[in-house]
C-alpha cells in the first residue's frame, strides 16, 4: 500500500484529470477550416547514439511528463518506461533523459485493465523493429497526450484514451554484442488507420485512437497530414514538423509525388557543386550512378521514407560503390563505414560542397534530384555503441524481405517529406541547408493532391554557401588505392589479388611497350619501316585488348592512354604507403 499522502495526491490527480476530460470531450469534432498545427522541436540534449537528432519534447500523462520522441511513421507512438535504464543489463545513452512513470491519467484511462501482455518489437511496428534490429519487450497501453500549438503553453488540447506503446526494455542491436537500450520514444505520424485494436492482459479487447488520426478528429488539424524536415544538429538546421500543413520555406522545389508509401529511386551519383574535388578512384568530380545490387547495376529501387530510423538502408553493393570513393573503412561488426578522420581528404569532403545526388521519379515519370551534402553524412556514434565518439558514413547494407529499402534520418536531414493520408499522396522535395527563408506555414487540405513550393526560394547550393567552402580547383585526385572504378555501377570493391594483378599487368605492359620501342628504334638504323610496321606502332591499343577489357572503361583514346600510363608510373612508389579504404575481403558481409 502507498502512503496516505501519495494516495491523496493520486486521487487529486484523477479528479483533476476527470474534470479536464469532461470539459474537453465535447470539443471532439473534425474541422477542415482549422489552422495547421506546428510542433515544437528541440535539440538541447543529445538524442540518439547514432546521430544526434532533433526531437519533440512531448507531454504525456497527467500531471504532464515531457518526454523525448523522434518523429516517425511507426503505427503507434512509443514512450519508454523509466525502469528500462535501471536494469543491471541496460545499456542506456548518458545522460539518461526523462522517461515515463505511471501516474493519475494512466490510472483513470484504465491503467492495468487496458495494458497488453508483453509484446516484442514486431508487435509494436514490424518495419521499425526490423530496421532497428530490436530485441526486448514492450506493451500497448492507453494514455493521455497533451498537445500544444507550437511553442505556446496556452490552450492545450488533450488526446485521451489514446493508444500508445511503451518500451519496457527494447534494445537496438548492431550485433549480438553491440547496441543500446532505447531511451527515446517515437511520435507517430502514421495515418493509414484510425485506431488500433489489441488484447489486454485480462483478455478484454481494447480499441482506441492513434495519434495523428485523433488529432485530426479533435479538430486540431485541417487534415490527416503532416509536413516534416528532420534538419540537422551539426551543422545546425532547425527541424520543422507541422500537423495538417507544412512550412513552405523547407520545400525548395516542386515535390516528387507518389501515390503509395514508396518512391522510385533511379540513381545515386556523387558530385561537387563548385571547386576542386577530393573523391578517391575517379578522374572527375562527377561519379556516375552507384546504384547496384547483387553484383550488377540496377535501373531503380523502390524505397520507403521512414523518419526515426538513422541510416540509408540500401543494397550492400550500392553502399560499397559509394564508399569506394571515400576515406572510410568498413566495420563488419557494426555494418557501417567509419570515416578515417586522420586522412586530410576526410575534412576536405565534409567541409566542402561534395554531395550525393538522389534521383527519383514522380508518378508522372518526371525525374527530380535531391542533394545530400557529405557534411550531413558525417554522423557520430557514441557510447554505448562505441567507447569513444566515432564519425561514420550512414550507409547500411540491407537485404529486403517484408521491410523494403529505406531512407531514414540521414537522408531526411536534406529532404522535405509530407504525406496526406486522406488522398494517399506522398510528397518529397529538396530541403534547404542552414541558410533558409523565414517560416511560412501553409495548410494541407483534406482533398489536396499537390503542394506549392517556396516562392522565390534560394538555390539549394546557396543555402549551404556560408557553411561549405569550395576546395581549390585541381586537375585530379591521386587515389588512395589507385584502382580503376567501374562506371557500370557494378560492385566496386576489388580484392587484394585483383589489385596486385592490375599492378603486375601494368608493369608487364609497360615493359613490353619499352622493349618494342627499343627494338624498333634499333631496326630504324638498318632499314626504313614498311607501312604495315608503322601502322602497328601507331595503334598500340591493338596489342593490349585483353588488358583493356579487364579494366572497365579504360580510355580508348591514344592521348588519354598516355595520361593513364603516366599516372600509373607514379602509383608504384605510393602503393606501399597508401591506405586502401576497405577491410580484407573476408570481413565484408556481402562477400562472406
Amino acid at each position: 500500500m502507498g502512503s496516505p499522502s501519495r494516495t491523496i495526491w493520486i486521487f487529486a490527480c484523477v479528479v483533476s484529470f476527470a474534470l479536464q476530460w469532461t470539459a474537453t470531450a465535447a470539443q471532439d469534432t473534425i474541422n477542415h477550416d482549422a489552422q495547421p498545427y506546428p510542433m515544437a522541436m528541440v535539440n538541447n540534449a543529445s538524442s540518439g547514439s547514432d546521430g544526434p537528432w532533433w526531437y519533440i519534447s512531448q507531454p504525456i500523462d497527467f500531471p504532464e511528463q515531457y518526454l523525448p520522441m523522434l518523429p516517425s511513421v511507426s503505427r503507434t507512438s512509443l514512450t519508454v518506461n523509466a525502469s528500462a535504464c535501471r536494469s543491471q543489463t541496460a545499456a542506456c545513452q548518458l545522460p539518461i533523459p526523462d522517461m515515463w512513470t505511471a501516474s493519475g491519467a494512466y490510472a483513470y484511462s484504465g491503467g492495468l485493465r487496458t495494458q497488453s501482455d508483453l509484446i516484442d518489437g514486431a508487435a509494436w511496428d514490424p518495419d521499425y523493429a526490423a530496421l532497428l534490429s530490436l530485441d526486448g519487450s514492450g506493451r500497448h497501453i492507453q494514455q493521455r497526450m497533451t498537445m500544444y500549438h507550437g511553442e505556446s503553453t496556452a490552450n492545450p488540447a488533450y488526446l485521451d484514451y489514446h493508444t500508445m506503446s511503451v518500451s519496457e526494455d527494447y534494445s537496438v542491436r548492431y550485433s549480438p554484442d553491440t547496441g543500446y537500450t532505447m531511451n527515446v520514444g517515437f511520435f507517430s505520424l502514421y495515418g493509414a488507420e484510425d485506431t488500433l485494436e489489441y488484447e489486454a492482459a485480462n483478455g478484454t479487447t481494447v480499441r482506441s485512437n492513434l495519434t495523428l488520426p485523433q488529432a485530426y478528429q479533435k479538430g486540431l488539424a485541417p487534415s490527416m497530414s503532416y509536413g516534416l524536415h528532420i534538419g540537422s544538429v551539426e551543422p545546425n538546421i532547425t527541424s520543422s514538423l507541422v500537423l495538417g500543413g507544412y512550412d513552405m520555406s523547407r520545400c525548395l522545389s516542386d515535390p516528387i509525388v507518389s501515390s503509395s508509401d514508396t518512391v522510385e529511386l533511379r540513381g545515386i551519383t556523387m558530385n561537387v557543386t563548385t571547386g576542386g574535388y577530393a573523391y578517391f578512384n575517379t578522374v572527375s568530380a562527377y561519379v556516375p550512378s552507384r546504384l547496384s545490387a547483387n553484383g550488377s547495376s540496377v535501373s531503380s529501387l523502390e524505397v520507403h521514407l521512414r523518419p526515426g530510423v538513422p541510416h540509408l538502408y540500401l543494397p550492400q553493393d550500392t553502399c560499397d560503390a559509394i564508399a569506394y570513393h571515400l576515406p572510410v573503412t568498413y566495420n563488419s561488426e557494426l555494418g557501417l563505414y567509419l570515416w578515417d578522420t586522420d586522412d586530410s581528404t576526410y575534412e576536405e569532403i565534409v567541409s566542402s560542397p561534395h554531395h550525393l545526388d538522389f534521383t527519383f521519379a514522380s508518378d508522372d515519370g518526371q525525374e527530380k534530384t535531391i542533394g545530400v551534402p557529405f557534411a550531413l553524412l558525417n554522423l557520430t556514434l557514441t557510447s554505448p555503441i562505441v567507447s569513444t565518439a566515432t564519425q561514420y558514413f550512414p550507409c547500411k547494407g540491407w537485404t529486403p524481405d517484408t521491410t523494403g529499402y529505406t531512407l531514414g534520418n540521414a537522408f531526411l536531414q536534406s529532404a522535405f517529406l509530407a504525406q496526406n493520408w486522406q488522398t494517399n499522396k506522398l510528397f518529397l522535395a529538396q530541403a534547404p541547408g542552414p541558410d533558409f527563408l523565414s517560416a511560412s506555414v501553409q495548410k494541407i487540405g483534406h482533398m489536396d493532391t499537390t503542394l506549392t513550393p517556396a516562392k522565390n526560394p534560394p538555390s539549394w547550393e546557396s543555402s549551404w554557401a556560408s557553411t561549405l567552402k569550395a576546395l581549390p580547383a585541381r586537375e585530379g585526385r591521386t587515389s588512395s588505392s589507385n584502382q580503376s572504378y567501374p562506371e557500370d555501377g557494378s560492385s566496386a570493391a576489388l580484392s587484394g589479388g585483383a589489385i596486385a594483378g592490375i599492378v603486375v599487368g601494368a608493369i608487364v605492359g609497360l615493359a613490353i611497350v619499352a622493349a618494342a620501342i627499343w627494338f624498333l628504334l634499333r631496326k630504324r638504323k638498318q632499314r626504313r619501316w614498311d607501312e604495315s610496321a608503322a601502322q602497328a606502332v601507331k595503334s598500340p591499343m591493338l596489342q593490349y585488348s585483353p588488358f583493356e577489357e579487364g579494366v572497365p572503361y579504360l580510355s580508348k583514346s591514344p592521348m588519354e592512354l598516355q595520361e593513364v600510363e603516366a599516372r600509373q608510373v607514379q602509383v608504384f612508389e605510393m602503393g606501399a604507403e597508401s591506405k586502401i579504404p576497405e577491410l580484407p575481403v573476408k570481413d565484408r558481409p556481402h562477400e562472406k
